[in-house]
């Protein structure tokens, strides 16, 4: 089974968006609404990457705060 990383995610979002800018200049209507959808789908996915890597972020600082109480308290205990 094949995994996907965000960064690979990422850059398929982003071509999807510029396929669905691209599509929205169509003449016809039902490829005009696919892109159209396209596009909001894709921004909603970058801002959904954008709210991962703040979590992640979040997360490393959080467990490096937490290793630095924990090595202090062994300190004092030892």
């Amino acid at each position: 089974m094949m995994k996907i990383t965000l960064k690979t995610f990422e850059i398929f979002v982003a071509c999807m968006l510029g396929f669905g800018l691209v599509g929205m200049l169509s003449i016809l209507p039902q490829v005009r609404w696919m892109a159209y959808f396209a596009v909001v789908a894709s921004l909603f996915f970058l801002w959904q990457i954008e709210e991962e890597k703040k979590r992640r972020k979040k997360k490393v600082q959080f467990y490096k705060k937490m290793g630095k109480i924990i090595a202090r308290r062994l300190q004092e205990s030892a």
